[in-house]
């Protein structure tokens, strides 16, 4: 079937397609915009209450160990100078088996003397822990493994005072937190099917805490790791700030979308991260349904508006057949064209239709009319041969006029010659008159 590009079908269903599509297109982009900013304003909320979730939640695990460190730095028997340190220890080995999370609650003297779990001596009167809490500090430490032990520990720190001389620091109570406890305390947050979470230490750029606790145990700060789209946040990060935004991950290939924030009255900070398809990809299958929807809309628009527009502009078809026939001379003026259309095509059939009954009678008129012209035509004829037989008539009777006419000057002429003649005649006798009368004279 050949298709005219110029028929007013074709254009029509064009129109009604475009005006679909388009009306559609922008009713998706706009959905996909609000639902885009609606999704992210709640990811935002989400990242935003899961850090401060796990901020809350690391400061209270942060609290409840230096709690119970200053428990320890204020009991009698800690404070008396008089208790020997090996004492000390051993008396304080028992108190780490109120928690699984304690690997040892020990007492150093100012000297950074001690005991370890196992009973063996240690010293480190360099240890930061130990100088900061003699110079009446409390500390926390980064996890990080113990020389010691070899165990992979994180230390709190409290002063000790006298108990017969509150003012006078004479040691240091440490609780020696397993350095996995806080990963494992961040293990039953979920807020994503590949989120993590993270805590970093401002000071050292190191993990503290993380789900996954290998990566705690590496102990390489993560600011001179991360890769270049990661780098921003940590930037950011390192400052204290609260924020977020979006990075790849360069060993999936994923795209992540991460938030922060500080861990309050600590050097530290939470970093929550999840796969951007975790919260997005129901919104991207929506956009996809969306289209597919599209899809089947302007389907079914095009083939309705074929149906409809191929149905309401028939009559114009046959508008112009009859046209057509009129043109080529081949039209039934008695035929008319049924329409029931109440629209503006329905007019023009109508209208079409008067226009046929006023041809109709026009052609009828010159019809009659011709009949008329033809029976004046051939009287006309019948008077024209009579004419031309009186023209042949008057122009013999010219003829014979003329050829009398040219008789007559014939016979004019041969009287002006014999007129001329004795004219000449009376002029010899006149001489001769006048000669015989001087003759006479004479």
């Amino acid at each position: 079937m050949k298709i005219n590009l110029h028929s007013l079908q074709l254009k029509l269903m064009v129109m009604v397609i475009a005006i679909v599509a388009v009306s559609n297109i922008a009713l998706a982009i706009v959905a996909d915009r609000l639902s885009t900013a609606t999704v992210t304003e709640t990811v935002h909320q989400l990242m935003e209450a899961v850090t401060d979730s796990a901020a809350g939640k690391v400061k209270g695990e942060v609290e409840k160990t230096i709690r119970m460190t200053d428990a320890v730095a204020a009991i009698d028997f800690v404070r008396d100078s008089n208790v020997s340190l090996l004492e000390k220890c051993e008396r304080l080995r028992a108190l780490a088996k109120v928690s699984e999370d304690y690997e040892n609650v020990s007492f150093y003297d100012n000297r950074g003397n001690s005991f370890t779990a196992g009973g063996a001596p240690i010293c480190f009167p360099e240890r930061l822990y130990i100088k900061e809490a003699l110079k009446g500090e409390r500390y926390q430490m980064d996890p990080a493994v113990s020389p010691a032990t070899g165990v992979f520990l994180q230390q709190y720190s409290t002063p000790v005072y006298d108990l017969d001389d509150p003012s006078k620091i004479i040691g240091v109570a440490v609780t020696n937190l397993y350095g996995e406890t806080l990963s494992k305390k961040l293990a039953d947050i979920h807020f994503g099917n590949q989120s993590d979470i993270y805590v970093i230490s401002r000071k050292t750029g190191k993990l503290v805490a993380a789900k996954d606790v290998q990566r705690v145990y590496e102990e390489k700060p993560v600011t001179e790791t991360a890769d270049a789209s990661l780098k921003p946040i940590l930037d950011g990060l390192m400052t204290g700030a609260t924020n977020g935004g979006a990075f790849v991950d360069p060993n999936t290939g994923i795209k992540m979308t991460a938030a922060y924030r500080s861990v309050p009255g600590m050097e530290w900070s939470v970093l929550g991260v999840t796969a951007y398809d975790d919260f997005y990809a129901k919104l991207f299958s929506m956009l996809r349904i969306m289209i597919t929807i599209l899809c089947i809309i302007l389907i079914v628009a095009f083939v309705v508006s074929g149906f409809t527009v191929s149905h309401s502009i028939k009559p114009l078809q046959t508008v112009k057949s009859a046209i057509t026939d009129i043109a080529t001379g081949d039209a039934d003026l008695t035929r008319r064209i049924k329409s029931s259309s109440k629209d503006e095509i329905g007019d023009v059939v109508k209208g079409f239709n008067e226009f046929s009954g006023k041809l109709q009678n026009i052609i009828g008129d010159v019809k009659g009319s011709k009949d008329e012209l033809m029976v004046a035509g051939e009287n006309l004829s019948g008077a024209t041969q009579d004419t031309s037989s009186s023209i042949t008539e008057i122009i013999a009777n010219i003829d014979s006029m003329k050829r009398q006419i040219d008789n007559q000057n014939q016979s004019v002429s041969q009287t002006a010659g014999a007129v001329n003649e004795i004219a000449s005649n009376i002029e010899s006798l006149e001489r001769m008159i006048e000669s015989q009368s001087s003759g006479v004279t004479q």
